[in-house]
């Protein structure tokens, strides 16, 4: 079995870095079925990774159930199992709720939830720029109306300063907030500020965060929820989809890929009203 392990790996294609968080997954694996995975069931495997949840970060659990299922893949891929017993298993069934992580449907709960007006616009246009790009609540609420530019998105100070892609369906919703923000904007300070409040001035933190424990409410989303929740949450849908983790670390704008530890842890010419 080892040798298949070895073989597995090579065609993953990841970095050296995460070659080696891989293999310590499957030895772990190997070493709990008796280095016969082959033989586990699917409820062994839930009962494996239960156990798992129990004392693993989100990130760290996430990574393990993708790569097994990964390698699963691999098995039936080769004959070596008949069926993936890894098929429907989920890193979030195993996440205790005080480290709570949002699943993609409900993050379009949370965005979706419909709330008339201006502040609902406009609420809906931030919700979809930080679970697109999972932007830090601060570098959020301090986007001016200037960090729009050409499709994309400028955001964060010094060596976390980067250029963002948004998707044509943010992009709307931006476009649409702006019209409106238009009616409301005192823009008499030479920093115009992107997201404002019915008042004119910048939204605050803290005006965010209460919007969104309310939003989440009345979304019937029944976890913990905070600005960081969404951005934690990015991070490990996109390594359930196998991305890398220097392109996770790039995108969430760390400036060193050791800091994805933190998730362990813890669990873009001025706009003239399009987008």
């Amino acid at each position: 079995m080892d040798e298949i392990v070895e073989a597995f790996l090579r065609e993953t294609g990841v970095s050296e870095v995460s070659l080696i968080s891989y293999r310590r997954d499957l030895e772990k694996l190997l070493m709990h079925f008796s280095h016969h995975p082959e033989r586990a069931s699917r409820e062994e495997l839930v009962s494996y990774f239960a156990r798992q949840g129990e004392s693993l970060s989100p990130s760290s659990l996430t990574r393990q159930v993708s790569v097994v299922r990964s390698f699963y893949t691999y098995l039936k891929m080769k004959s070596y199992v008949c069926a993936n017993p890894m098929e429907g298993i989920r890193a979030a069934d195993f996440v205790p709720k005080d480290r709570a992580v949002l699943d993609r449907e409900e993050f379009s709960r949370l965005i979706d939830y419909s709330l008339p007006g201006f502040r609902g616009m406009r609420d809906r246009a931030m919700l979809m720029l930080l679970c697109e790009t999972g932007l830090r609540v601060t570098e959020l609420v301090e986007l001016d109306l200037g960090d729009l530019r050409d499709g994309c998105l400028l955001c964060g100070e010094g060596r976390r300063r980067r250029t963002l892609s948004v998707t044509a369906e943010t992009r709307r919703a931006l476009s649409k907030y702006l019209a409106l923000r238009e009616l409301y904007a005192a823009d008499s300070e030479e920093r115009k500020p992107l997201f404002i409040t019915a008042r004119g001035t910048r939204i605050t933190r803290q005006g965010f965060w209460k919007n969104l424990k309310e939003r989440a409410i009345f979304s019937g989303i029944d976890k913990p929820i905070s600005p960081h929740t969404l951005r934690r949450s990015l991070a490990l849908h996109l390594m359930e989809e196998g991305r890398a983790r220097e392109e996770i670390t790039l995108l969430l704008g760390n400036a060193d890929p050791a800091s994805f530890r933190g998730y362990q842890t813890r669990t873009k010419g001025e706009n003239n009203g399009s987008f």
